[in-house]
């Protein structure tokens, strides 16, 4: 597998930051994810305005099948771009539901849905709400819960439908349910046991800090012990 050059490291660096929200939960763990993961959007992009559905040789002179190419990821790079891309024309819009006895019926079961993304829900949270596609299956689950002064919540979303932004909209619903918890209960703190990088990134631009556990798997909290307001 031949090395990028400088310039091309720092054209596929440039593109990423010039995506800005769109990919800012997203934390790349090489290169090779980087551009593929950059693929995926592009291609849903494309596929929302009635592009082409192959993926770009280049785009603003940077060679983009080189790179892939470079990284060994070209035919993951095509891949990934049609997938985005057929994800779009799919016309597969999520739709929120809610849990609770007054909540919407579904047909799964949303902790063997979430069994299934490798999501091991804690015994004491119940499910919230979530997401289902037009032909209503479960594509994504938010699970909350208070143990004491804690407050939980985990959630989980399908593999297919991921990089969409619902997994920031569901932390947004959990987030807003602790915030009116708080009101009746100001000692309520939001206590966190992280094990994905993106979901740390994406808890520390909503406030969040580490205040304990280990490298890999940190607690997390919004509201530490003594504290009221959001830091």
């Amino acid at each position: 597998m031949a090395k990028l050059t400088d310039n091309e490291r720092w054209q596929l660096d440039l593109m990423w930051h010039d995506e800005g929200e769109e990919v800012s939960d997203i934390v790349p763990k090489d290169e090779a994810d980087m551009l593929t993961t950059l693929a995926w959007h592009w291609g849903y992009v494309t596929g929302s305005s009635g592009g082409p559905a192959t993926a770009p040789k280049k785009s603003g002179g940077v060679q983009l099948e080189r790179i892939a190419k470079k990284l060994g990821v070209l035919k993951q790079y095509r891949e990934e771009y049609r997938a985005g891309y057929n994800m779009a024309k799919g016309n597969r819009n999520p739709e929120l539901i809610w849990g609770g006895e007054d909540g919407d019926e579904i047909d799964e079961d949303p902790w063997e849905f979430a069994s299934e993304q490798g999501v091991n829900v804690l015994s004491h949270l119940d499910f919230y709400g979530g997401y289902v596609n037009d032909d209503g299956e479960l594509i994504g689950v938010l699970f909350t819960g208070i143990s004491g002064d804690d407050y939980e919540f985990d959630l989980a979303i399908r593999p297919d439908y991921r990089r969409q932004g619902l997994a920031s909209e569901l932390m947004d619903i959990a987030i807003s349910d602790y915030e009116e918890h708080l009101e009746w209960n100001p000692d309520l703190v939001f206590s966190l046991d992280v094990i994905s990088p993106i979901s740390r990134k994406m808890l520390e631009k909503r406030g969040f800090r580490v205040v304990g556990g280990t490298p890999d798997r940190p607690m997390m909290t919004r509201n530490p012990p003594g504290m009221n307001k959001d830091i």
